[in-house]
């Protein structure tokens, strides 16, 4: 593993890092293929494999891309209240013919600031994978697996969740 500024941010075994960083921002951005992807900035460098031009090399980043649907699920699943404001936008959305949800913009406003323990696997050309589909593929190139384990929102942010909670109790 690099050497890493800041060392007492992460942890390694021989086969995952876990790495304790804060959100700087979330960014939304199209990719060549029209796919979308949302890019968290983190506070903290982190390995990474980079593609400059044609080749991916070993290099050091600030940020993790994430596949929107794999960030929405990773946030719901660690931020309590998150799934209340996810369904309410989603439901506003589908009501509204698809003119509202929820996106980077609402990750942008939740994760601000947040606290992040985050677990990176290193994975090699040619390893095999399995989709979400259970279609087992191979990696073409090497890279890493992201998942996220841990969140802590500010104050601010957990206070307004936990009023959107209270607010589905109104009668």
């Amino acid at each position: 593993m690099a050497k890493i500024a800041n060392e007492n941010k992460i942890k390694a075994t021989p086969d995952v890092a876990v790495i304790n960083c804060s959100v700087k921002s979330v960014q939304v951005y199209g990719t060549g293929d029209s796919a979308v992807r949302y890019r968290v900035t983190l506070d903290t460098m982190i390995d990474a494999i980079k593609k400059e031009g044609d080749d991916y090399i070993a290099s050091q980043v600030d940020y993790v891309d994430f596949v929107p649907r794999v960030l929405i699920a990773q946030c719901i699943n660690n931020i309590e209240g998150l799934d209340i404001m996810y369904t309410k936008k989603k439901e506003s959305g589908l009501r509204n013919d698809n003119n509202s949800g929820f996106g980077a913009a609402e990750l942008q406003v939740v994760l601000r600031g947040a606290k992040l323990e985050i677990e990176r696997t290193k994975f090699e050309a040619g390893s095999e994978y399995t989709t979400a589909a259970g279609e087992v593929q191979t990696h073409e190139n090497e890279g890493y697996n992201t998942n996220i384990t841990k969140i802590k929102v500010s104050e601010k942010v957990q206070a307004k969740l936990d009023e959107m909670f209270d607010s589905v109790f109104d009668i």
